[in-house]
């Protein structure tokens, strides 16, 4: 078996990193009840351009190249989960700039994937309970088995559009930016998610900067709690 690569942090990057936590330092600063998401919205965009350039030099630096590319969408099958609350308002209001049919259609396709969510959620208690996980209910997560078995369910997200290109590219969430693929794209599909061998990353922010976005998370929040993409966005649809 193939050791997954190391992919270390160098210098150049180290910086961006620091001055994105400067940006998410400023914007806590400033965010409170009744906040501008405007200017949260807009400073934030400058903080994802920033992850970006992050995420570019730490993978040129790797000497390893990213497999993924427009149309590729074995990782848009997972739940989305860990959004944040302004980043979920940033897409609500693109949304609402669909034209009427296309923003419909989101938010048909959100609905059904949150029932399908439930679904699955439901059928893995029953199965836990049953004793059928007995031997990785030590090792595994009831929240794991759940987000494991929704993905293999090949259930498209819903802001692809039809020629599987993500609708809200510019303003996707940090943790879709962060799971990036450097070896084999073989590796991708849902039916290969438990391979030991497989070449997937989360090419993650460092503590400081995740415990700020928690902060500012938290601090703008209307629907605390909830931190999925499709029921939070549909949240914030409905809060005008």
């Amino acid at each position: 078996m193939t050791a997954k690569p190391n992919v270390p942090v160098p210098p150049e990057a180290a910086e961006i990193q620091r001055t994105i936590t400067g940006r998410l330092r400023t914007l806590l600063a400033r965010a409170h009840d009744g906040a501008d998401m405007t200017a949260i919205a807009r400073g934030y965009r400058a903080v994802l351009r920033l992850y970006d350039e992050y995420q570019g030099r730490v993978i040129a630096a790797s000497g390893l190249s990213m497999k993924c590319h427009a149309g590729c969408v074995s990782c848009c099958c997972h739940w989305v989960d860990d959004v944040y609350s302004f980043e979920a308002d940033m897409i609500a209001a693109a949304v609402r700039r669909m034209s009427h049919r296309r923003r419909e259609s989101v938010i048909a396709a959100c609905r059904e994937s949150m029932e399908e969510y439930e679904r699955v959620r439901a059928a893995s208690a029953v199965r836990l309970e049953s004793g059928e996980y007995q031997e990785i209910a030590g090792e595994v997560d009831f929240e794991e088995i759940v987000l494991t078995g929704f993905y293999q369910l090949h259930s498209r997200c819903p802001f692809l559009d039809e020629d599987d290109r993500c609708a809200i590219y510019a303003l996707r969430p940090l943790t879709c930016r962060a799971y990036i693929n450097l070896g084999d794209p073989a590796a991708c599909p849902p039916e290969n998610i438990l391979d030991e061998e497989e070449s997937t990353y989360i090419l993650d922010l460092d503590g400081e900067s995740n415990r700020l976005l928690d902060d500012l998370s938290a601090r703008v929040a209307r629907h605390p709690g909830d931190t999925g993409l499709r029921s939070l966005v549909l949240k914030c649809l409905e809060d005008r």
